[in-house]
């Protein structure tokens, strides 16, 4: 073979290895790294799954290539999870690691379905795939902020979207310098949690949403270091544009396990998984490649759909912003067992652009359960930077009694502002009130 041959085949070589492989592990969810073979891998032949492009299967995959990376499968390692529930990647884990540690606050009064037990060994060993040796694993019920190992216990420790569900900003600390503190020398932390694109941390405490300094501060405050290269790039296609919820859109939530995404927008709050590799090391911050790049084009992208969504009648789910997108105050959920609440209805908040809206809200009574009683319905306006900013608007109250019709229609007009988000709801101020169905419905004003 000639020299330049033998150089062909080497660039070749090359490119192909690069194509197989992500340039970086410590970066922003993207839908094209499904179409990477390295994460591919990771996801058929160590989670057991069919690759969708949903945020969380992402993190699972991510977080098996960054500690494949970091070079922990050699079948000797220790390692530590955090807020682990049932998930399918402990046992992805543990099957090439010497032992791995399962943690969350396992108990059968938290209001978390994914660790609602009394009996946490059973209660992860019943998910196991078949031939999964039990004694690779312990599981035990315990506060992340408060680790209950000592110094130096563990090679690698990992946790997959727990962070923003600590409570507030010393907690996050806490929990960093207690990893800090129980990962032996050149140790590693795999951490994937919620970023924000285009502003500040979204500070609603057990739920933040970061900014990425925020991040990197907290991190500089533990006294950890992340690799040298957080990837801020997003590729430019359909799949990558910020999608609401299926809850916030539709009443059928039939499809939710099915729905495919990567970054959600929740009233105009855009957001997304973030990988972070972090050792016990000086600080040092990282180069950010292409924040703003893809700062720009989520929010034109954002624009523009919701410019096309509202140029006609569009359907806002309003059970939306309920728990369980349910309410007892309603006809098809009155056997269903829910708590009782005074909120009848109340759609998911939603970001509306910067034209001016109309909305109509239809109101059916229970035709079976007579209603007597007042209802008031209003439009809620929330700033997107702080949290605690809440301002009802333009409300009307319905009296609901034997008199009045069996259906009602009330109308708002809206002029959104920048920074906020709106959700329409009803609320019970006197008496009993059960209705049939609700449907409220919004557009640009013609």
């Amino acid at each position: 073979m000639s020299g330049k041959a033998a150089e062909d085949q080497r660039l070749d070589e090359k490119n192909e290895a690069r194509l197989n492989r992500l340039a970086n592990t410590q970066k922003i969810a993207d839908a094209a790294d499904f179409f990477v073979p390295e994460l591919d891998i990771a996801i058929q032949k160590h989670l057991r799954r069919m690759p969708r492009i949903h945020p969380r299967q992402w993190e699972f995959g991510m977080a098996l290539v960054a500690l494949d990376r970091a070079g922990v499968f050699n079948g000797t390692t220790t390692g530590l999870s955090f807020g682990s529930g049932q998930e399918p990647i402990i046992f992805a884990i543990a099957e090439r690691v010497g032992h791995l540690s399962v943690t969350d606050l396992y108990s059968g009064d938290t209001i978390w379905q994914v660790a609602q037990t009394d009996n946490c060994e059973d209660f992860v060993l019943s998910v196991a795939h078949e031939g999964f040796d039990a004694s690779r694993i312990d599981v035990r019920s315990m506060d992340m902020r408060a680790i209950a190992f000592p110094d130096q216990s563990f090679d690698f420790a990992y946790s997959i979207s727990t962070f923003e569900h600590i409570g507030a900003e010393n907690d996050f600390v806490q929990h960093l310098k207690e990893v800090k503190r129980v990962l032996r020398p050149g140790g590693v932390y795999v951490l994937t949690t919620e970023l924000r694109i285009g502003g500040e941390t979204h500070e609603i405490a057990g739920n933040y949403k970061f900014s990425l300094s925020n991040l990197l501060s907290l991190f500089r405050q533990a006294g950890l270091n992340p690799e040298s290269v957080f990837d801020h790039r997003l590729t430019p296609i359909g799949m990558n544009e910020a999608t609401e919820l299926a809850s916030a859109r539709s009443l059928d939530q039939s499809g939710m396990a099915l729905e495919q995404l990567i970054v959600t927008d929740t009233g105009g709050i855009m957001s997304l998984p973030a990988l972070f590799v972090l050792r016990s090391e000086p600080y040092r911050a990282p180069d950010v490649i292409g924040m703003a790049e893809t700062t720009a084009w989520l929010d034109d992208r954002l624009r523009q759909r919701t410019r096309l969504r509202f140029q006609d009648w569009t359907s806002l789910n309003p059970y939306g912003g309920l728990t369980d997108a349910r309410s007892p105050n309603v006809d098809l959920w009155k056997d269903a067992g829910l708590a009782p609440t005074s909120i009848a209805f109340a759609t998911s908040y939603c970001h509306f652009g910067d034209a001016e809206m109309e909305f109509r809200v239809n109101l059916a009574k229970s035709l079976g359960l007579e209603s007597q009683g007042a209802l008031v319905v209003s439009i809620m306006s929330w700033s997107t930077e702080n949290p605690q900013d809440m301002q009802p608007l333009s409300s009307q109250t319905i009296l609901l009694d034997a008199a009045t019709p069996a259906a009602s229609q009330l109308r708002f007009s809206l002029k959104p502002e920048a920074r906020r988000t709106y959700s329409v709801y009803g609320l019970i101020v006197d008496g009993t009130v059960m209705l049939a169905d609700v449907s409220v419905v919004a557009r640009h004003k013609q």
